[in-house]
């Protein structure tokens, strides 16, 4: 069953359909430095055209979409720029890409980290999780292996700071 929103958008599209628009495929041609998408469409290919979209992409995420299968929304008389309704795919799931999360998922994941009363978070992936903020980076691997990259690491403990391992080298 679709969520409002899908059906508030079909509702939305189906109205349109008879005043002039029209639903087209096309392909993520490049976004410019200030986000903005450009596109090839299906009937116009000789150059990319800017465009409006109800999708927006997570900055960092935008090179996900480019060159990827679209659904546009696009006046007869092409004096408004199309509108990218989303991006097509062939599996709903991918199991082999990384998962964001939707919005709502995110939304979900910050009051459960900032709410009051939550003692633990727990998250869980078959191969990788990786936490990157600038030039900072952990990454916990399935083999056990743990990466922390940083310009400068700071570890300290106001009792014993221990480190054990098979072995230890330090330098």
């Amino acid at each position: 069953m679709a969520d409002t929103n899908t059906a508030e958008l079909l509702n939305w599209v189906a109205l349109l359909s008879g005043k002039g628009q029209r639903i087209e495929t096309g392909r993520m041609s490049h976004i410019d430095a200030s986000g903005r998408p450009f596109v090839f469409l299906e009937k116009q290919a000789e150059a990319p055209v800017l465009a409006r979209s109800m999708v927006q992409a997570l900055p960092g995420e935008e090179n996900r979409i480019l060159d990827k299968p679209i659904l546009v929304l696009r006046e007869e008389e092409l004096s408004e720029p199309p509108i990218i309704l989303g991006v097509i795919h062939d599996r709903i799931v991918d199991k082999k890409s990384s998962y964001t999360g939707s919005a709502e998922d995110r939304s979900k994941m910050k009051e459960s980290v900032s709410g009051s009363g939550h003692r633990r978070l727990a998250l869980d992936a078959e191969e990788e999780i990786q936490l990157r903020v600038g030039k900072s980076s952990i990454h916990l691997r399935r083999d056990g292996k743990i990466y922390i990259k940083g310009s400068t690491i700071v570890s300290r403990a106001s009792r014993v700071q221990k480190i054990k391992g098979s072995a230890v080298k330090i330098n």
